[in-house]
């Protein structure tokens, strides 16, 4: 008896322990973590998912999660003013590597500027369970996914504030105003002369409707014009 097993020996002492049966390992299951505070929401969040939980680990946290997720799904509009803040926080966090808006009919002319914030997506809370999988995979892989529902021009030629008539200088003008940038620095952002920005300002007060800086900031802030990004 040759003290070497034959190959083909070995292919049955393979078998035989299970090496190649058990083939490669199963694909791990995208964590998703929906960021809320209320505890209804969060169990009608997780039993929509649980169905794919091949696909999906459905978690919840009522705040910045602090464990690895790779999509955190959060709906800044739930609430009468935008959660801006608690967006930026989450999308600055080392835990989430991918920030999506989960929420239901947003302002249009804020889809736009949360794209430009660093969000990876928006989806609609009116997709079903396998649409909403099947979007969150995609933003897992890298993907810019905005749900259908929610039309918006995503080109280089889409500004905060263009549907309501504001030009691309006009916007960068209120946009630093709403984040209380004073007239001076302003102008040097923009790289105008304080005359020519006070030209922009006197214009695109008269589009907006407003008649003081307070009024503006009010203004641009319900259209997004306070994030980071563009303009």
């Amino acid at each position: 008896m040759s003290p070497h097993p034959s190959p083909d020996g070995a292919a049955h002492l393979r078998l035989a322990t299970g090496e190649e049966s058990r083939g490669a390992p199963a694909p791990r299951a995208l964590r998703v973590t929906l960021v809320d505070d209320d505890a209804l929401v969060m169990a009608g969040f997780q039993a929509l998912l649980a169905p794919f939980a091949a696909r999906v680990e459905a978690t919840c946290s009522r705040g910045v999660p602090t464990e690895p997720t790779d999509v955190a799904l959060f709906d800044c509009f739930a609430a009468p003013e935008p959660g801006w803040a608690t967006l930026a926080r989450l999308r600055d966090t080392a835990a989430v590597a991918r920030l999506v808006v989960y929420t239901n009919d947003p302002p249009q002319a804020h889809v736009g500027a949360l794209t430009d914030f660093g969000v990876a997506g928006v989806l609609t809370k009116h997709a079903t369970a396998d649409e909403l999988v099947t979007a969150l995979e995609r933003v897992a892989r890298g993907e810019r996914v905005v749900d259908p529902a929610f039309p918006v021009e995503l080109g280089d030629d889409w500004w905060p504030g263009r549907a309501e008539g504001l030009t691309e200088r006009e916007a960068q003008a209120v946009t630093l105003i709403c984040r209380g940038l004073p007239n001076g620095a302003i102008a040097h952002e923009l790289n105008v002369s304080l005359n020519t920005l006070k030209s922009y300002i006197r214009s695109a007060y008269r589009t907006m409707g407003v008649a003081s800086r307070s009024e503006a900031v009010l203004w641009g802030v319900a259209r997004g014009l306070h994030v980071d990004g563009r303009p």
